[in-house]
C-alpha cells in the first residue's frame, strides 16, 4: 500500500520512488448567508448615523437661535429648540411640518436640510437594495491563517501525515498554535456522521490529505442539495506518495523500475 514518506517511517521501512502527490487541505463548513436582524440600521456606519443626528440637532439649534434673535429685534414669536429639532427630523424622514418660520433665514436652513435629506434618502435606498439583492455570506476558510482566526477547532487524524507534521516536525509558529488547540481522532471516528456533522455545523476544521478528507466528507453530500463543506483553496503542504517495503527488501528496486 502507499504511504507518505516521513522520517519516523524510514526508521523501520524503505520507500520506493515517489509516484504521486496529495495536498493537505482544510475541510470546513460551507459559507452560509448572513442573517441580519438589524439590517435597516446596518446600512450606514455608526459615524454616519451620529453625523445625521448631529445635523438634526444642529439645524434645530440654529433655527431656534435665529428665532430668539429675531424675537429680540421685532417681537417675532416662535417655537422652542426641541420643536425645531423635531421639525428637522421630520424632514429627514420625508414628513412635512408647519413649525418652520416663513422668513428667509429659516427657509435657507430648511432648504439645506431638505437637500441633505434627498441625498441621504437616495443613498439609503440604493444601499439597502444592494444589501437585499446581493446576499452576504460568511467568508470561506481557505488557509491555515483563516482557520486560526475563527473559533473552529483543528481536527486531525491520528498517525496521518498532518498529525506527524504538527507534532514532530518543525511546523513554525502557526503549527505551534495548531498543536495547542487541535483535537486528534481515529480514522474510524472521522468516517462516522457524528464527526462529519460537527464539521458541517462549524465546530471542527478537518485537516487531512485531500484524498482522505474529501472521500470521508463527500459521502454525505447529496445531489440537488446545498453543499455542506468547503475545501480550502490553499494547501497547507504537499504530501508525496510512495510504496513502502521492509528494510532491505529485494523487490524494492524492481518496483522502482516499473
Amino acid at each position: 500500500m502507499d504511504f507518505t514518506p516521513i522520517w519516523q517511517r524510514t526508521l523501520v521501512i524503505d520507500f520506493g520512488l515517489i509516484y504521486s502527490t496529495d495536498n493537505v487541505v482544510i475541510i470546513s463548513r460551507a459559507p452560509r448567508p448572513f442573517i441580519r436582524p438589524l439590517l435597516l440600521l446596518q446600512i450606514f456606519t455608526r459615524l454616519v448615523w451620529a453625523c445625521l443626528v448631529g445635523m438634526v440637532v444642529g439645524a434645530g439649534v440654529v433655527v431656534g437661535g435665529l428665532v430668539w434673535a429675531r424675537r429680540g429685534m421685532d417681537g417675532v414669536r416662535g417655537k422652542g429648540v426641541v420643536q425645531y429639532c423635531t421639525a428637522t427630523l421630520k424632514i429627514m424622514v420625508y414628513q412635512s411640518s408647519d413649525w418652520w418660520p416663513r422668513w428667509s433665514g429659516s427657509r435657507l436652513v430648511s432648504g439645506t436640510v431638505m437637500l441633505v435629506a434627498v441625498v441621504v434618502g437616495s443613498l439609503y435606498r440604493g444601499s439597502i437594495t444592494a444589501f437585499l439583492a446581493i446576499p452576504s455570506r460568511s467568508p470561506p476558510i481557505n488557509s491555515l491563517e483563516d482557520l486560526l482566526e475563527t473559533h473552529l477547532v483543528p481536527a486531525i487524524r491520528r498517525l496521518s501525515s498532518p498529525y506527524s507534521f504538527f507534532l514532530t516536525e518543525n511546523s513554525g509558529e502557526m503549527g505551534k498554535r495548531v498543536r495547542d488547540i487541535m483535537e486528534v481522532f481515529s480514522g474510524t471516528e472521522m468516517s462516522q456522521w457524528d464527526f462529519i456533522k460537527r464539521v458541517a455545523d462549524g465546530t471542527y476544521g478537518f485537516i487531512d490529505t485531500a484524498s482522505s478528507a474529501i472521500g470521508r466528507t463527500g459521502q454525505y453530500e447529496k445531489l440537488g442539495h446545498p453543499c455542506l463543506f468547503n475545501v480550502g483553496r490553499n494547501p497547507l503542504r504537499m504530501d508525496l506518495d510512495a510504496f513502502a517495503f521492509p528494510k532491505n527488501s529485494p523487490v524494492k528496486y524492481q518496483f522502482d523500475e516499473v
